[in-house]
């Protein structure tokens, strides 16, 4: 398996990664905006979908047509957002884990399986 097509999508879980420790205390003006914190999730998990997907897809390896890979990596990223949501909730004091949050990266992630199954350019 060539890991190199997976690079873009290891560089999108580090910066969800480190936008979700970001200390965000001061009270900006996007942060006023009704539910762009969900907004933000789902934009997250969705575009992590797709990276998954396609460094999935230029691999050099035959895969049957019922293949089972799209859904593993739509399971990582489900799990994905659960850890983040629990380090927030239990490790980061300056942050709270938020259930909605989680609600918001799975609708992220399905929406872009969704997406990926309907519409072959994002393949």
């Amino acid at each position: 398996m060539n890991w190199k097509s997976f690079v873009p999508a290891i560089l999108w879980v580090g910066v969800i990664f480190v936008m979700s420790c970001l200390y965000n205390g001061r009270i900006s003006t996007l942060q006023r905006i009704p539910h762009l914190d969900k907004l933000v999730h789902f934009g997250f998990y969705f575009v992590l979908q797709i990276l998954l997907v396609r460094g999935l897809n230029r691999q050099d390896i035959a895969r049957p047509p019922n293949d089972i890979l799209p859904f593993l990596m739509a399971c990582f990223c489900v799990f994905y957002g659960m850890f983040i949501e629990f380090l927030q909730a239990y490790f980061f004091t300056y942050r709270s884990g938020d259930p909605l949050d989680i609600v918001a990266n799975i609708s992220g992630c399905l929406f872009a399986w969704l997406c990926i199954t309907k519409i072959p350019a994002l393949r």
